[in-house]
């Protein structure tokens, strides 16, 4: 017997949950600080939302022109990387800017 990927429970989760205002309050977090960005630890820190809830909707002000990650030459020989910073773990993690 196969599990399902998604139960119903989880799915009421899902479709409960208002994706329009989790990306609203992230691009308005954004907006406060342009120049130096945030990463997802950083945004749910501002913001009060859980990463797991933020990071696909990071994707999705990227998919609609809202946000961006920047890339940027880490070496001379034309390696170029996304702007980084550690995150709560000491991991690395991509730090996202508004687009405005």
């Amino acid at each position: 017997m196969t599990t399902p990927l998604f139960t119903q429970t989880s799915a009421d989760a899902n479709a409960s949950v208002d994706k329009n205002q989790l990306r609203k309050s992230a691009f308005s977090a954004l907006k406060r600080r342009p120049a130096k960005g945030f990463t997802i630890d950083e945004l749910s820190k501002v913001t009060g939302i859980d990463r797991q809830s933020l990071s696909p909707r990071m994707t999705e002000l990227e998919r609609n022109g809202k946000a961006a990650r920047i890339l940027i030459n880490i070496t001379d020989s034309g390696v170029y990387r996304f702007a980084s910073r550690p995150g709560k773990s000491g991991k690395s993690q991509q730090v996202w800017f508004p687009v405005i």
